[in-house]
Formats: C-alpha cells, structure tokens, sequence
C-alpha cells in the first residue's frame, strides 16, 4: 500500500500501480501458463506469504484476482480484507474466502491458521498450470464435500496438450 487515508465516509487505500494487471485476467487471455511460469510466480508468492507469517500475518483470501503482476511477470498480493493478525499457536474461526480457494479447515470451522494460504497456493497453481481450479461446482453444497474429500485429477497431457512434470 503506497497511501491510505479516510473521509466521514469512507476509507481509501492506495496501492502502487502494476501494468500488469491481475492473474485473473491473464490467465484468462491465454487459459493457461507453462510450468516455468507457474514456478516463477508461485516462488514468488511463496516468498511473500513467508514475510506475512513472519509478521503474524494469515492473508485468507489468495486467488488469481488479488495477485497482480507487473510487465515482467513480478507479483505484489493485494487485497488484504479478509487479512487477519494471528499468532503461531492462535486458531481463527471466521468462515471468510472464495468459495473454490477454501480450506477443508475453513469449512469444517474447527479454527484454522496459516496453513490455509498454503492449500490456496496449491489451488491457484493448479489453477495456473491448467486453466481451471481443481474443485469446482455450481452448488456450494457440493463443492464443499468435493474440496474435503474430492481427489485432484490432473489432466492426460495427450487429451488436454498439458504438460506438468512430477
């Protein structure tokens, strides 16, 4: 965040700019990025969830729209509203996400805490590598007992032309 300040009626946040735009979007223009890609950038984020949990930090809400890249494909997270300040042992019980990118902890409600950026890093490399999360349905219902006891397929590399190394 580059600025923050607020009126009677609202709170604005700055954020820096970033050319280019969103994973979401990009991912969106070319339904999926090689390996080298998702490697690059999920380092990245790797990196920056480590610095938040250092700082007590658990983010809550990781998935392609509140990472934003720059020309060069560099990342900087946004979207920090469901963002809470945790300590190591401490358990949060908000039931708060995406509903494709939330933990198993987060909907059984039995208190969750940083390990919950981790499983939605997972799902969003997934989402990266093959153009879709792996957990989806219309009914939340249902994509809930899939995100607890569903099993992740990757794609054949001959039927769907993608390629994932081990």
């Amino acid at each position: 965040m580059e600025y923050v300040f607020q009126n009677e009626l609202r709170i604005y946040f700055f954020l820096k700019y970033v050319p280019g735009g969103n994973i979401y979007d990009n991912l969106y223009k070319v339904q999926r990025f090689n390996e080298p890609t998702v490697k690059f950038i999920a380092a990245q984020i790797v990196l920056a969830l480590g610095y938040l949990h250092c700082n007590q930090i658990v983010h809550r809400d990781l998935k392609p729209e509140n990472v934003l890249m720059d020309e060069q494909g560099y990342i900087c997270l946004a979207d920090f509203g469901l963002a809470k300040f945790l300590t190591e042992n401490d358990l949060t019980f908000s039931f708060c996400g995406t509903a494709e990118y939330l933990a198993p902890e987060i909907l059984d409600m039995k208190g969750h805490g940083f390990q919950v950026d981790w499983w939605t890093l997972g799902i969003l490399m997934y989402e990266m590598a093959t153009g879709r999360p792996p957990f989806m349905n219309k009914s939340h219902h249902r994509l809930g007992i899939l995100i607890r006891t569903g099993k992740i397929i990757f794609p054949d590399p001959v039927k769907h032309g993608i390629e994932m190394s081990p």
